[in-house]
C-alpha cells in the first residue's frame, strides 16, 4: 500500500474498532442499568469513562471473530466492558457511583479480570503483557 493508502486503511479500521466498541459499551452499560439503576449523568460519565478506555480489541477482516452473532456480542460485551472498567481504575469509577453501585460494578470488573484469558483465546483482546 501507499502511504496515502495505509493512512485511510488505518483510519477505517479505527472507525470500525470505535463503532464495534461504542455498541459493546451500549450493551454492557443497558445490562448493566438494569441491576445498579443509574440516573442519566451516571450513565452518561461511565459511557464517556469507556469509550475513552477501550481495551485492546483484535480485529481480524473487519470483524471481531468471536462477535460474529448478536447472541455472541451481547454474552460477550459485559466482560469486554469490564475489562475498560479495570483500565479506568477504581478510584475513577467510585467518583461516578454509589457505593452499592461500586459493589456490583467491582465484581462484573473482577469477573472480567478472571474473564481476560478466555477473551484472548477467543482471540477478542490482544494478549496482555505477563
Amino acid at each position: 500500500l501507499t502511504a496515502p493508502q495505509r493512512t485511510k486503511a488505518d483510519a477505517e479500521t479505527e472507525a470500525r474498532l470505535a463503532s464495534r466498541w461504542k455498541a459493546v459499551v451500549d450493551v454492557a452499560l443497558t445490562r448493566w442499568d438494569e441491576v445498579l439503576g443509574l440516573d442519566r449523568q451516571q450513565f452518561d460519565e461511565l459511557e464517556r469513562l469507556m469509550l475513552e478506555n477501550r481495551p485492546s480489541l483484535r480485529l481480524n477482516s473487519g470483524t471481531l471473530p468471536a462477535l460474529g452473532g448478536r447472541s455472541q456480542l451481547f454474552a460477550m460485551s459485559q466482560f469486554l466492558a469490564g475489562i475498560a472498567l479495570v483500565n479506568i481504575g477504581e478510584q475513577r469509577v467510585r467518583k461516578v457511583v454509589n457505593d452499592r453501585q461500586w459493589t456490583l460494578l467491582s465484581r462484573a470488573a473482577q469477573t472480567s479480570t478472571q474473564m481476560r484469558p478466555h477473551l484472548e483465546q477467543q482471540g477478542l483482546l490482544e494478549t496482555a503483557n505477563r
